[in-house]
């Protein structure tokens, strides 16, 4: 604590004194401070505030200049100083980006540090921070987003509802398009949900929020959870109560802790909205679920497997010995996927040390059982550890994941002989074929050039989806033709066209058709690229060379397969914001925060 000489050090005070309160120039800025001659509060306080960093120096230090950047009052920058305005976007976007209180402004800690950085920039209150700062720059975001979702032709949305701990609905919508050949995901809304969560409500707010950016028109699919309830984690037999509350808020980046997330259905709002699609990486989960359930040897190593897993993070002795191995992975559990990975580290762990374990052992018959299982869920790992990765191109990957778990499965069925692999396959055969018929997702397929038409199993299912790829794109310019011209009517005068014979209607039009088939045949008949490749980038590449197929390109390379961008959001209300030691956050803050994390990054 600073003494009285350090404080007094900093003003010029009267060399006589006319009664007991007087005033003191600061030698900093210049200010008047009045005091009295009890106490010097006054000027520990103006300190503490305007120039915290001198509050900590034994002796005062010249009065700065005043340059042509700072203001009259205290060495400050001006309100409008590009400096100034500089710093406070980079502390808005600061405390967006990690979802920070937006009272650290007003700690002393940060007071200091901002300080010692820039003792020209003036730190925002919190109360202008919240209702001036914060509004300002989500308005700025919004008739930003607006130009930009403007100018697209389609877009696809993900969506899905929750609540807190605190009974609190939220209904959360991403979008997602190309743009420059780069996917692109923004945040339409994160809002707060009142009243009965049924069908009704939930498509009026969803219609609410298409309608202020002028999508309705332009939704092409709508990607949600396919099972009653929206947010349903399945875990390993045994696995779910190994990792705790606080690691799964801590850890969870793309699903919620199901212990802080009420389930919604939105089965039947989806009856109310424009097509949609099931998750596909959630109907994978569905997959092996179904694999598994009826395997009782498995599920009973399964459960003794995930107490050793549960001893491991009680224990402090074990828990450094394991350090870097079980332990670590067991941190991170978030869902099926991981629990395999945290098998694979506890397998690797040497016996001897396992030993020093409380709890029943594994056999080395057991041991055998668990690799075993990881080496045939090895291929639904891979695809769902795809599906979640961000910012790449997943629609195209539905059908060839697909053929690709059913080669693996049919391979494994000769090799384990287990009614895991068949259970797996038969479930794998009925849950995905409603995804091998959907229009977009062969497209997709077929318009990724590492894919094209690879996946088909025979000459003659090539030539099938060739034939229904080419009808589908003549269709889709038909009736763009078909547009053009109506609008065009009513500013010229139009040349008649051929009347057709009505016999051969259902044929497309020879111009169009004719055109594709020349890139449909030119683009199939160069070689396939390597799995590694980039399709956008071949797209960005080649849009002269293909200019109908690119089009295309953009609209079906866009489908997300998984709702994977939506559940990202909702793991940050359930473990990071709302939690039982943080949930003071307003609703109105919290969206205009969440706006800014997600959606800052189109006006830098």
């Amino acid at each position: 604590m600073a003494t009285e000489s350090k404080i007094l050090c900093h003003f010029e005070t009267p060399t006589l004194f006319q009664g007991k309160n007087y005033k003191a120039k600061c030698k900093h800025c210049g200010s008047m401070i009045s005091a009295s001659t009890k106490t010097c509060s006054n000027f520990t306080t103006h300190l503490k505030r305007k120039h915290p960093n001198a509050f900590l120096m034994p002796q005062a230090p010249a009065v700065p200049a005043q340059g042509p950047k700072a203001d009259a009052q205290g060495g400050k920058y001006r309100e409008g100083d590009p400096r100034q305005k500089k710093i406070t976007d980079l502390l808005i976007y600061l405390i967006a980006k990690d979802m920070l209180s937006p009272s650290l402004v007003e700690s002393d800690a940060f007071i200091q540090f901002v300080s010692t950085l820039d003792q020209q920039y003036q730190l925002p209150s919190q109360k202008h921070l919240m209702t001036t700062l914060l509004t300002e720059k989500c308005t700025v975001i919004d008739d930003r987003l607006k130009q930009l979702l403007g100018k697209m032709d389609r877009v696809c949305i993900t969506l899905d509802l929750c609540s807190n701990l605190q009974m609190k609905g939220y209904l959360a919508i991403t979008c997602h398009f190309i743009q420059d050949w780069s996917i692109q995901s923004v945040l339409l809304g994160c809002m707060s949900f009142f009243g009965c969560h049924t069908a009704d409500n939930i498509a009026r707010r969803c219609h609410e929020t298409l309608d202020h950016y002028s999508l309705a028109e332009k939704i092409s699919n709508i990607i949600t959870d396919n099972a009653s309830t929206v947010l349903n984690v399945f875990r390993l037999p045994g696995f779910d109560d190994c990792s705790s509350p606080a690691l799964l808020g801590e850890f969870n980046d793309v699903e919620a802790d199901e212990n802080e997330i009420e389930a919604v259905n939105l089965s039947e709002c989806m009856a109310l909205l424009p097509q949609h699609d099931s998750c596909f990486a959630h109907t994978i989960q569905l997959v092996v679920k179904d694999g598994i359930k009826n395997a009782r040897a498995i599920n009973e190593v399964l459960t003794k497997a995930a107490n050793i897993v549960s001893c491991t993070q009680k224990s402090i002795n074990t828990s450094d010995m394991l350090e870097g191995e079980g332990q670590a992975q067991a941190n991170i559990a978030k869902g099926w996927n991981s629990d395999i990975k945290v098998i694979r580290s506890l397998l690797s762990v040497p016996v001897e040390n396992l030993q020093l374990l409380d709890c029943q052992q594994l056999s080395s018959y057991e041991r055998v059982m668990l690799n075993d299982l990881i080496e045939i869920l090895i291929p639904f790992e891979e695809a769902t550890d795809a599906l979640q990765e961000q910012d790449i191109v997943t629609g195209s990957f539905v059908i060839p994941c697909i053929r690709g778990l059913q080669a693996a499965l049919d391979s494994l069925k000769l090799k384990h002989k287990s009614a895991i692999v068949t259970d797996l396959l038969a479930s794998l055969n009925y849950r995905m074929s409603c995804y091998e018929s959907r229009d977009h997702f062969i497209c997709a397929a077929i318009l990724d050039p590492r894919f094209k038409l690879v996946w088909c199993s025979s000459n003659e299912e090539k030539m099938n989806m060739k034939s229904k790829f080419i009808e589908i794109m003549s269709n889709e310019f038909d009736n763009e033709e078909l547009s053009s011209t109506s609008s065009a009517a009513g500013d010229s005068v139009q040349q008649p066209q051929p009347k057709r014979r009505k016999l051969f209607s259902y044929l497309p039009s020879t111009k169009t058709s004719s055109r594709i088939n020349i890139e449909v045949d030119l683009y199939l008949s160069e070689p396939a690229l390597p799995e590694e490749a980039k399709p956008l980038d071949f797209w960005k590449l080649n849009e002269s060379k293909f200019p109908k197929l690119s089009r295309m390109a953009k609209y079906y390379l866009s489908i997300p397969a998984s709702s994977a961008p939506v559940e990202r959001l909702f793991s940050i209300i359930a473990g990071k914001i709302f939690r039982q030691d943080r949930c003071s956050m307003t609703d109105a803050v919290f969206q205009k925060l969440i706006a800014i994390k997600y959606n800052g990054h189109i006006i830098n």
